[in-house]
């Protein structure tokens, strides 16, 4: 009988699986996120082919592969929730369903993670043993914790299992003392190194006053009392007081104030004796400081001068603030001028120094008005006098003229008129040639003279500069110079010619007749 060879396909699917990293819950790879996974089928023997992809439904993002029991592959989440998906293909062409594997990526370091050194409401800042309780944790599940007294968490602790709350004992005495922590969370990141701190103490609160105040005062102060740490149970009436009283109480903590009011002129003092107050730690408070004044209301005054005098040809006047006691909060804000501008102000305590500079001639004027700078006790002063200097920087012109003609045989009358009333003219300060001057007068800014020639010939007169001076002690620019032709001399004749002959002329007939003088006349 014949042999017949039957083939028969085999029409089941593989059943399959893909663990990722043997099943981890997470993964903490870095970029770009590599896992490996473990492929296998009921009969891996008949296993062709493998489609792997990030997508679910295995219908897009990979390729048909030859089939491996194992494959690194890249996870499309970071920090997520990621999935793998994968089917196969047996060498019967049968197909698998699409598969699938999650596993959760976490390369991040737990967030708010946190230490917390005798938790309380609020928590304590102070403590007086050195055994604590340490609250402990992060914004998500842990599994382990290093506590340690070192900074850096690197050395002086031990990787325990995590626990919310831990006895600790602190490293330093009477000091602020700080534990470290750090923490790991399931996919075993670890936190960064965090810390917490208390004050250990067990020494009494030191005490401070202060004040604004000078040592002299014209008014009631404030003293602020600072305590090295935060302190109860302080009263006004705990301060010890000489010459004043004191105010209400405010403040808490560390730091108070209040008012002290003096009583009469003289010296007043506060002060705080010991143990009236107490810290957190429950310790007393040390003796404090001493603060001293003097109480006085006299009101400082001032008085302005200057070198320049009422009148000056200068655009520099020097200036001077004297004050009846040495002052401060004086500047040259404080100074009121008109028709000048302000230099730099020198000087301290009583005594200032300022170079004004007129803006344009005429008066310059200067005040301090009351309230601009205070003494030591705060006293305000009074107005200053009021200092004025008129500045002239113009030269006096002056001019000369006179009554006579050019050509003279007399005395000349001479008048010089300046532009302003002048100091100093005197007759030795004309410049006269050919003559001498007599009869000289005058004052202010109008004088007169006469001037005698001397000979025949030219006499000049002139007023030379910086004859005289004005108020401002302004020298005196020069004057136009007076010229004249003095002839004392009478003219001759020297000839009478005519061009006609000597002999008898007709009635109306005219002859011409030359008549030769000693000099030029004029008819």
């Amino acid at each position: 009988s014949p042999v017949v060879d039957l083939t028969v396909r085999e029409t089941n699917t593989p059943v399959c699986t893909i663990p990722i990293n043997n099943g981890a819950a997470f993964t903490t790879a870095p970029s770009p996120f590599s896992v490996t996974l473990a492929l296998s089928a009921t009969d891996d023997s008949e296993l062709k082919d493998m489609y792997v992809t990030n997508t679910a439904g295995c219908s897009a993002g990979g390729t048909w592969e030859n089939y491996s029991s194992s494959k690194t592959w890249n996870l499309a989440q970071s920090n997520a929730v990621a999935t793998v998906y994968v089917k196969y293909r047996d060498i019967y062409n049968n197909e698998s369903s699409c598969l699938s594997d999650a596993i959760t990526h976490d390369n991040t370091a737990p967030q708010g993670a946190f230490i917390v050194i005798n938790d309380g409401t609020p928590p304590a800042t102070h403590t007086n043993t050195t055994a604590v309780t340490l609250k402990l944790g992060a914004g998500e599940e842990l599994s382990k914790m290093y506590v340690t007294n070192n900074a850096g968490c690197t050395s002086g602790g031990t990787e325990e299992n995590f626990q919310a709350t831990r006895n600790w004992t602190l490293l330093q005495n009477n000091a602020t003392a700080t534990v470290f922590a750090r923490f790991q969370d399931l996919a075993g990141n670890w936190s960064a190194c965090v810390n917490d701190t208390i004050i250990h103490d067990t020494t009494p609160s030191q005490v401070t006053l202060t004040s604004t105040v000078s040592t002299r005062t014209n008014a009631a102060f404030t003293v602020n009392a600072t305590f090295t740490k935060a302190v109860t149970g302080l009263e006004a009436s705990d301060f010890t007081v000489t010459n004043a009283a004191v105010g209400a109480l405010t403040g808490s903590g560390t730091s108070y104030s209040f008012t002290v009011t003096p009583t009469t002129q003289g010296a007043v003092s506060v002060s705080l004796g010991i143990d009236k107050t107490v810290d957190v730690a429950g310790n007393g408070n040390s003796l404090s400081n001493s603060i001293s004044t003097v109480f006085d209301t006299e009101k400082p005054s001032i008085t302005l001068s200057t070198t320049a005098g009422s009148n000056s040809n200068s655009t520099s006047i020097p200036l001077t603030i004297t004050f009846s006691e040495g002052v401060t909060g004086f500047d040259a804000s404080d100074i009121t001028v008109t028709n000048a501008s302000k230099g730099e102000l020198t000087g301290s305590g009583s005594t200032y120094q300022m170079v004004l500079t007129a803006s344009a001639p005429g008066e310059v004027t200067v005040l301090v008005a009351a309230d601009r700078a205070q003494d030591a006790a705060g006293n305000n002063n009074t107005a200053s006098n009021a200092l004025s200097v008129t500045v002239d920087t113009t030269a006096p012109t002056v001019s000369i003229s006179s009554t006579a003609p050019a050509n003279t045989n007399t005395s000349i009358p001479v008048t010089v008129s300046f532009s302003e009333a002048v100091l100093g003219f005197v007759q030795g300060d004309l410049n006269v040639t050919n003559g001498s001057v007599v009869s000289f007068t005058g004052s202010g800014s109008s004088y007169s003279f006469t001037i005698n020639p001397t000979a025949n010939g030219t006499v000049t007169v002139i007023v030379p500069a910086n004859s005289a001076q004005d108020a401002a002690n302004n020298n005196n620019s020069a004057s136009n110079s007076l010229s004249f032709n003095f002839d004392a001399t009478e003219p001759t004749v020297l000839s009478v010619t005519s061009s006609k002959a000597n002999g008898a002329y007709t009635v109306g007939e005219l002859i011409p007749i030359e008549v030769t003088f000693s000099k030029a006349l004029t008819l």
